[in-house]
């Protein structure tokens, strides 16, 4: 609830963006490559744009990268504008998008989160061994690139989200206690939806 800039790869039905602009005051920037996906939300999942919400058509990793440069190349005034919060959820119609499946996107979300900022990364976990393999190797790409990498396991289908961050690693009681509101609150609003913290 602290958090005052998200940023959104990847926009689907716009729910995430959508929950976040009703139930928060952070701002919210989303990005969809397709035209076509970011007019659905819009226009089927009730995703409204205003000065607290917006959108545009672009690839992430191209504005990652470019946003990541200027950050480097920032003096040090504070004015480097680094997001509190990176939400990414990029698939294509054969899985996951091929900048985050390759782990080119990784670095340069680092780069782009504030100090006490988190990435959530969503990619699946399915049971064939193939697929198994390439998000270990998902997930040892973050761990190069973050200071810590979490998952959380989404009961009802095969989304596993990286919760990746700078600094030390929080232990499971702290993550634990820092969460547990958040968590009944969207067990109220979605009871369908429970998760399971592998710490």
């Amino acid at each position: 609830e602290e958090a005052r800039s998200v940023l959104h790869c990847g926009i689907g039905g716009g729910i995430i963006p959508r929950v976040l602009h009703e139930l928060t005051s952070a701002t919210s920037h989303c990005l969809e490559i397709e035209p076509e996906v970011l007019a659905a939300a819009q226009t089927h999942f009730g995703l409204q744009l205003d000065g607290r919400c917006t959108a545009g058509v672009a690839d992430a990793a191209a504005h990652l990268s470019h946003r990541a440069r200027g950050i480097q190349c920032a003096p040090e005034d504070g004015q480097s504008q680094r997001l509190d919060v990176i939400i990414v959820d990029c698939f294509t119609a054969n899985g996951l998008a091929p900048a985050v499946a390759g782990g080119e996107l990784f670095p340069h979300l680092a780069s782009c989160l504030c100090e006490d900022g988190v990435c959530l990364l969503n990619h699946f976990a399915p049971s064939a061994a193939a697929e198994r393999a390439e998000t270990s190797t998902l997930m040892a790409q973050l761990c190069e690139c973050f200071d810590a990498v979490y998952s959380l396991q989404v009961r009802s289908s095969q989304n596993v989200i990286a919760v990746c961050h700078h600094g030390p690693p929080r232990d499971a009681a702290a993550w634990a206690a820092q969460l547990a509101p958040t968590l009944e609150r969207a067990a109220s609003l979605c009871p369908d939806v429970t998760t399971r913290q592998d710490w």
